[in-house]
C-alpha cells in the first residue's frame, strides 16, 4: 500500500464519515454485526454463542466496536480477544518506535510463522518445558510446600 493510496483513501472516507453519538454505539454495533452475519471480522467466531460462567448464561464472544485510534473511523465488529490482540499489536509497534507499516509487518510475521510451524532448526530453547516436565515441576513445588508446612508445624509443637 503506497502512501498516496492511503491519502486518497482517507480523503474519500473522510468526506463520507459521520460522527456518531455515544448513545448510538449499540445500534451501530448491531447493524455491523448483522452485515457480518454475527461473526467476528477476524476469527469468524459467532457472537450468538453462549456459555455458562458463574452459573450464568453469558455471551461466549463479546462483540466490540473496533475503530482506528488515529482517525476514529469505525472498521467493524471484533470479538474481545481479536480486538485486544489488534490493539496490543499496534501499541507494541508504537512503543518500540517502529516506523514499519503494520500490515507489512503482519504479512511478514504470517510468512515467518507459517514457514516455522515445524522445527526447521532442530534446536529447542532451554527455557521450554514439555507437558511432562511442567507436571513434574508442579508436583515438586507442591511437595516442597507440604514439607515446609510440616516443618513449621513441628517447630510450633517443640515450643
Amino acid at each position: 500500500m503506497t502512501s498516496q493510496y492511503k491519502k486518497d483513501d482517507k480523503k474519500d472516507r473522510k468526506d463520507k464519515a459521520v460522527r456518531i453519538k455515544q448513545s448510538q454505539i449499540g445500534s451501530v454495533r448491531q447493524s455491523l454485526m448483522e452485515k457480518q452475519n454475527y461473526r467476528c471480522a477476524v476469527c469468524s467466531s459467532d457472537f450468538r454463542e453462549y456459555t455458562i460462567r458463574n452459573r450464568k448464561k453469558v455471551l461466549k464472544n463479546v462483540p466490540c466496536l473496533d475503530h482506528d485510534h488515529n482517525s476514529g473511523y469505525i472498521r467493524g465488529v471484533l470479538c474481545r480477544a481479536c480486538n485486544s490482540i489488534e490493539g496490543k499489536f499496534l501499541y507494541a509497534m508504537k512503543r518500540a518506535g517502529s516506523k514499519e507499516d503494520p500490515l507489512s509487518l503482519l504479512l511478514g510475521l504470517h510468512g515467518y510463522l507459517y514457514e516455522h510451524r515445524v522445527n526447521n532448526t532442530g534446536i529447542i530453547h532451554p527455557s521450554h518445558k514439555t507437558d511432562e516436565e511442567k507436571r513434574q515441576l508442579a508436583n515438586k513445588r507442591v511437595r516442597q510446600r507440604r514439607d515446609s508446612k510440616k516443618v513449621l508445624a513441628a517447630l510450633k509443637d517443640v515450643k
